[in-house]
């Protein structure tokens, strides 16, 4: 399947940097710069990092919980 993926897939610059991280092979190098997309229309890391959903989207004001934001729902759960 890898090899049928990357007939079809055209390399983009930023996929030789992901391939370089251990745990990251080719398939997902692949996905994530797919994913991804053109990474500079991410000004900050913490942008990316939001879209990634790698931090927690709990809004506080003076220490106390103000509401929760929602975003991305899980399907077929």
């Amino acid at each position: 399947m890898e090899k049928e993926v990357l007939k079809e897939i055209k390399l983009r610059y930023p996929f030789e940097n992901l391939v370089t991280v251990n745990g990251i092979g080719n398939i997902l190098g692949i996905t994530i710069m797919l994913e991804t997309g053109d990474i500079n229309r991410f000004p900050r890391v913490s942008d990316y990092s939001s879209y990634s959903r790698c931090v927690s989207s709990e809004r506080l004001s003076n220490g106390r919980k103000r509401g929760r934001i929602t975003g991305k729902m899980a399907i077929g759960i």
